[in-house]
């Protein structure tokens, strides 16, 4: 039997070394490049729940006052990478748009090209999970009504900003995944990052720390605040102040 922190870094060094096999930025091999674009329209739409689900590549989020809910750009060279976009739209005025393969299962190697970028209406409010592979995952949601965050985080690196005006408190919960995840935050909002597990570093500089909860300096002194918290895996988490 293997003691524990060895199989850790053992699953660490495959997961490294599967990443560049998985991802890779740059065309060449893998079938040429394909793209597809797809626009979810806000109709009556209320409120939403947005379901993100890459397996690998680039995933490029943004929010902007648009009259379309979702509206996104797809670029792949393999077909099995092909999106595909599922509305349901509920009672009352929820809908729920789901972005996930078209095909799924199975291991792609060699040189991959996937990146999604995506824009979400900063209209209505939004519940937003990320299910995220291998790669690279950039989340720009200033200006976004978010009612909650959830990113299962794979293999790569993670970038959110939650900076900017915010008339709600927001609840992030992130399962930490082997990388580095890094989150810009408002130093005018309350906020309290709790991180648990892992054998990565935390830093925070401006923030209180105790144990392994972190806050800023106007946490319990604002209407709204922004709570997250993080079950990381094998990596570092930066949380910065702005």
């Amino acid at each position: 039997m293997f003691p524990r922190k060895t199989l850790i870094f053992a699953v660490l060094a495959l997961s490294l070394a599967l990443a560049p096999a998985c991802v890779i930025e740059g065309g060449g091999g893998g079938g040429p490049m394909q793209e597809k674009t797809e626009n979810v329209p806000l109709g009556g739409v209320g409120e939403a729940e947005i379901a993100l689900d890459i397996s690998a590549g680039e995933i490029v989020v943004r929010g902007a006052d648009s009259a379309d809910l979702l509206a996104g750009t797809f670029r792949y060279n393999r077909p099995r990478l092909e999106p595909e976009v599922n509305v349901v739209r509920g009672l009352a005025d929820r809908a729920r748009v789901s972005v996930r393969h078209l095909r799924r299962g199975g291991t792609i190697f060699g040189r991959v090209r996937n990146t999604w970028d995506l824009t979400l209406s900063t209209r209505v409010p939004i519940d937003l999970d990320l299910d995220c592979g291998a790669g690279r995952t950039d989340l720009d949601l200033r200006g976004l009504d978010l009612k909650s965050l959830t990113i299962d985080m794979g293999v790569g690196e993670l970038k959110a900003d939650l900076t900017g005006e915010r008339s709600r408190s927001l609840d992030v919960t992130v399962d930490g995944g082997v990388g580095e995840a890094t989150f810009v935050l408002p130093a005018a909002i309350g906020v309290r990052v709790e991180v648990d597990g892992g054998l990565g570093s935390v830093n925070a500089p401006g923030f209180a720390k105790s144990g392994r909860v972190y806050t800023n300096e106007v946490w319990g002194r604002t209407e709204a605040s922004i709570t997250i918290s993080v079950d990381a895996g094998i990596g570092s988490v930066n949380l910065k102040l702005r």
